[in-house]
């Protein structure tokens, strides 16, 4: 890890409360119980919280990894819904999931990304090809 965090005492956290905006409108607070039963929120700007993310995402994985767990077994979202569409002035795409929650975890995807994922997709559901609906042109 490039920026380790120095030996710092941990806090259990017992439950995420919630989140929402903080007033100065730069950073959303998270609140956050811990083992004591003591309140706090941890207060981030939306660039943060990406990174804070990206970390627990990253530090889970790992754990999980280090377990030997297969990917049956991974702990991993289960979205009910998405969304894709065109990423302006690019020939990527952007996917949103949407949780039951109706968060969403977005990601843009470059064109070959989205192929491959497609051809990937199309093999594991047994789809030898994609044709358009009927009644449509193809260009």
């Amino acid at each position: 890890m490039a920026n380790e965090p120095k030996q710092i005492a941990g806090i259990a956290v017992s439950e995420v409360v919630g989140w929402k905006e903080a007033e100065d409108k730069k950073h959303i607070l998270v609140g956050i119980k811990d083992g004591a039963g003591g309140d706090f929120a941890l207060a981030v700007t939306p660039d943060d919280a990406i990174k804070v993310v990206m970390s627990l995402l990253s530090a889970v994985g790992q754990s999980q990894n280090q377990r030997g767990q297969g990917t049956q077994e991974m702990i991993s979202f289960q979205p009910e819904w998405f969304e894709i569409g065109k990423v302006r002035g690019s020939d990527a795409l952007a996917l949103s999931l949407y949780m039951p929650d109706k968060s969403a975890l977005s990601f843009r995807l470059p064109k070959a990304m989205a192929e491959r994922l497609l051809e990937v997709l199309g093999t594991a559901l047994g789809i030898t090809s994609i044709a358009p609906p009927p009644g449509t042109i193809q260009h």
